[in-house]
């Protein structure tokens, strides 16, 4: 990545900074299948009744709601090539046979799935749907309701940046921090709606063992898209603001500077400054708005084709033209 210098203004300005930033990757898909054959709805509900009572291999019960009555979790290879209880899952969710409307609900981690991934997920979708109706056939049918994206940036730690969403408001954000008191998780919005989650995830894969910090930036929007619309999703990270608070010359000092930016945070800028002494508000602003990082922008700027590779690599480009319907008349080998 091209090394980014930023001026001094005034004194007072941030210590270069050129981390490394990883390209997005789609982090998690929910999404619902209609499902208007009753009777294929219903033979797939039986289908999934029956590989319960058999235990069948990587099949295994999840909790159900008012809406999903029956919910299972399967299981597929991940990287090691094998199915475990610690492999990827999708879980699905049914409608009961006698539901108005008839619907499948998914979700699954797309960032996991493997060639072997897939493979076994088409053997298991050929059973339910019939022998030409795969993964990915299926998706074609769906509707995506929430889709993640994350990026990480390496070798650094919350504390070391100051951040802001515009998709919420600072009332619908919030912050938790480890016993020590460092800051681990940021999060703005508000559960079921959209969200941008940032979190310490070196902690989360090392544990408090971690050598080094990873920030993780995690977007989840609420979408109502067909897989195909998915490659024109606008940029989620372009409305968050990133900004170093390693100053050479903090104004009126570092304690001072170390507590407006706690303030930062827990009220938002705007409010944060409006707590300052009046002669100080100017100062602090300007400040700040030197601050404002530039690599953070030329991470995201090309984000068509960031989003083409990341749904490459998720394998969602690999979509058919043509899927067949679903329905009980295209049902065969096991749905027949």
């Amino acid at each position: 990545m091209k090394k980014i210098t930023k001026k001094i203004m005034n004194g007072i300005g941030s210590n270069d900074d050129n981390p490394i930033i990883t390209s997005p990757m789609a982090d998690k898909l929910s999404g619902v299948i209609d499902m208007p054959d009753e009777k294929l709805h219903g033979l797939i509900y039986s289908i999934v009744l029956g590989w319960l009572e058999e235990h069948e291999l990587g099949i295994v019960k999840a909790s159900g709601s008012s809406k999903y009555p029956l919910a299972v979790k399967v299981y597929y290879p991940g990287a090691d090539g094998i199915i475990h209880l610690k492999s990827p899952f999708m879980l699905l969710q049914f409608t009961s046979k006698k539901a108005s409307k008839r619907q499948i609900r998914f979700e699954y981690n797309p960032a996991y799935m493997t060639a072997k991934g897939e493979e076994h997920l088409d053997g298991m979708f050929w059973q339910l749907f019939g022998i030409d109706t795969g993964f990915y056939d299926v998706l074609t049918h769906a509707r995506f309701t929430r889709v993640d994206f994350c990026m990480d940036i390496l070798f650094r730690n919350l504390e070391d940046y100051l951040f802001r969403s515009q998709h919420s408001k600072i009332s619908n954000s919030w912050m938790e921090f480890t016993t020590t008191g460092i800051l681990d998780t940021i999060t703005f919005g508000k559960p079921g709606n959209n969200q941008v989650i940032i979190y310490n995830k070196a902690k989360q894969v090392h544990g408090n063992a971690a050598e080094y910090g990873t920030i993780r930036i995690e977007v989840r929007r609420r979408t109502n898209l067909t897989i195909k619309q998915l490659a024109a999703f606008p940029n989620p990270f372009e409305r968050i603001k990133v900004y170093s608070l390693r100053c050479k010359k903090p104004p009126f000092g570092e304690a001072h500077w170390r507590a407006f930016q706690d303030s930062c945070r827990l009220r938002g800028v705007n409010n944060a400054i409006k707590h300052q002494p009046i002669k100080c508000r100017s100062i602090l602003k300007k400040a700040l708005s030197s601050q404002c990082v530039a690599w953070w922008g030329d991470a995201i700027k090309d984000w068509d084709d960031l989003l083409t590779d990341a749904l490459d690599k998720a394998g969602l480009l690999n979509i058919p033209d043509h899927a067949p319907s679903l329905t009980i008349v295209n049902a065969a080998g096991y749905a027949a």
